[in-house]
């Protein structure tokens, strides 16, 4: 994981950057000053700032994509019904995936699940992505409410409202809580999906980059 770059729950990012750009800039002054083929140098300079900014839209490309898929996969992990943002904050509103950077350094880089802004707004994802069973045994003493209807809290019902409301109520009464708070893992079944689409998009670049590496290689045999 690229250190210093934020507080994300997972990362994509191009591990060997340093040392391909220590390797260009080296073959870059061997064709400048000992081959004596500064036509060369310039070709390489210019194929590796193509393949920078492509990397740095990458980051872009990805970073969409990749907000849309945790979105995705929260809203198709989701065991109760939507509670149309009555319940307070909603999940699905700080799910995200930005470019990490230094992007001059590490072009490409991106950073998914920002769990610093989850912690902070919706403290209870965790509890969503990996599940909880401290509550079994519990006795509950409140109100099921939301799709149209309230219900005391019975565990049977637990699934059928979206959200619950302690204390005394017309409907209220009591349940215990029989099963753990299961664990959806919508961000890491997200997680494949994402680095296949940065894996793709990366392979098309530095295949690019390669045919064109090649081509400037091959002009050693030809004087200018």
């Amino acid at each position: 994981m690229p250190a210093g770059i934020g507080n994300y729950a997972y990362y994509d990012f191009v591990e060997t950057w340093p040392e391909l750009a220590i390797a260009i800039y080296e073959l870059e002054m061997r064709l400048r000053i000992r081959m004596r083929r500064p036509d060369l140098a310039d070709r390489l300079l210019e194929e590796y700032g193509v393949l920078r900014d492509a990397m740095l839209e990458l980051a872009i490309r990805a970073s969409l994509f990749a907000t849309e898929e945790l979105k995705r996969s929260e809203h198709d992990t989701r065991v109760r019904p939507d509670t149309h943002g009555e319940g307070g904050p909603r999940l699905e509103d700080y799910l995200e995936a930005k470019p990490v950077g230094p992007q001059d350094l590490m072009p490409g880089s991106v950073g998914v699940a920002n769990w610093e802004l989850l912690d902070a707004e919706v403290p209870w994802w965790i509890t969503n992505e990996i599940g909880n069973s401290t509550n079994v045994g519990r006795v509950l003493w409140g109100t099921f409410y939301g799709s149209e209807s309230a219900a005391a809290a019975a565990e049977e019902l637990r699934r059928e409202h979206p959200l619950f409301a302690p204390g005394p109520g017309p409907a209220s009464g009591t349940g215990m809580i029989e099963n753990p708070i299961p664990a959806r893992r919508f961000i890491a079944k997200a997680v494949p999906k994402i680095t296949a689409f940065w894996r793709s998009e990366f392979n098309t670049l530095i295949s690019r980059y390669d045919a064109e590496f090649q081509r400037i290689i091959s002009g050693l045999a030809v004087r200018p």
